[in-house]
């Protein structure tokens, strides 16, 4: 799906590249290099998405880390927070609350599966030692997260069910 006409997208590339990614299982997660600021979006569903290109109304949760442990943990952390409810992170609360009443995502009897995309930059996130070129990354980052949100919400009328709080 193109770039909306009218939006101005800073990160165009970017956006581009995550909507052209394929889906991956949630296990795969492992594989993802540790301690790399990025984002992800994490898609629910009962379709097996594995290997299917990215499309909007297919996630449910935009997210970007810029801490010292990295996207992978982010993501490490959405998937725990869906199964305990405890775990500070508030997607995968929304998700556990949205989805399943509240019950540990091991515990239901559902068919929907979670996936992911990722898409990293190598930076220095630790305030002590970071560059003024490690802090226009981590802007990236941030930046990154509202322009897929405003993409998936120009497509879907809607942003992503777990963004919601």
């Amino acid at each position: 799906m193109p770039i909306p006409q009218g939006l101005n997208f800073l990160m165009r590339q970017e956006v581009d590249a995550m909507f052209t990614m394929k889906w991956r299982p949630i296990a795969q997660r492992n594989n993802i290099t540790p301690n790399l600021a990025g984002n992800y979006m994490i898609a629910f569903s009962e379709s097996d998405l594995t290997g299917q290109v990215v499309q909007p109304e297919d996630v449910t949760y935009v997210g970007e880390s810029k801490q010292r442990d990295g996207v992978r943990k982010r993501i490490d952390l959405f998937v725990k927070a869906a199964e305990d409810g405890k775990t500070p992170h508030s997607g995968g609360k929304t998700l556990r609350r949205l989805y399943y009443s509240d019950m540990p995502l091991s515990k239901c009897n559902t068919n929907r599966k979670l996936y992911f995309v990722v898409c990293t930059f190598p930076c220095n996130v630790d305030k002590a030692t970071r560059t003024p070129a490690d802090l226009l990354v981590i802007g990236k980052v941030c930046l990154l997260e509202l322009e897929l949100m405003a993409y998936i919400k120009h497509y879907t009328g809607c942003e992503p069910a777990c963004n919601s709080r």
